[in-house]
């Protein structure tokens, strides 16, 4: 019942019409601090308040803008796939993920026969074409928990954690075998 969660006007000697709300941050996504006085607040608490809050906020803008220069570093901006680096930083992990766990790793590697001459006689842009069909292609046929990288320019490396010899080589036929249906 929701009216049992009610909360007083006056809680612990609270009074919520002087509730101080500050923002840290403005832009989206929005980040507010309200702050409920136990006593009267002078003019000078605020702006110290103030000048926190408005620390705190860069310093969350700051860490959000870091995760997302991140988060866009480890991406290959044409296939929307992962880099080398990041596949790298992800292998190092699952490396040693199996080792501590016992766990099986496969790692399935391809390129695209021919990719030159694609390039060389119908042009870059149908190149690329190609190699983001190949991606998404891939990505539509493993698992989440896979990873597909684009290594080189027309090499590939998808990570299979948890995956043996057999079911990764019976995933890399089934693979092969939808990309030549394309």
């Amino acid at each position: 019942n929701s009216s049992d969660c009610r909360i007083p006007d006056s809680w612990y000697g609270l009074n919520y019409r002087n509730i101080l709300s500050l923002t840290i941050i403005e832009t989206t996504p929005r980040a507010r601090l309200y702050v409920l006085p136990r006593r009267r607040m002078l003019s000078y608490h605020q702006d110290l308040m103030e000048v926190v809050v408005r620390a705190a906020g860069i310093s969350v803008r700051n860490i959000m803008t870091i995760k997302s220069l991140e988060g866009l570093a480890a991406m290959d901006p044409l296939t929307v796939c992962y880099n080398s680096r990041a596949m790298n930083a992800h292998l190092d992990h699952a490396v040693a993920s199996a080792k501590r766990y016992g766990g099986d790793l496969s790692v399935i590697m391809f390129d695209l026969d021919g990719f030159k001459k694609i390039n060389d006689h119908y042009g870059h842009q149908a190149g690329d074409r190609l190699l983001r069909v190949v991606c998404q292609t891939v990505l539509s046929a493993i698992r989440k928990s896979d990873y597909l990288a684009r290594y080189g320019g027309d090499e590939f490396i998808i990570l299979m954690p948890n995956t043996g010899l057999r079911e990764a080589a019976e995933q890399a036929e089934r693979l092969f075998a939808r990309l030549d249906d394309r």
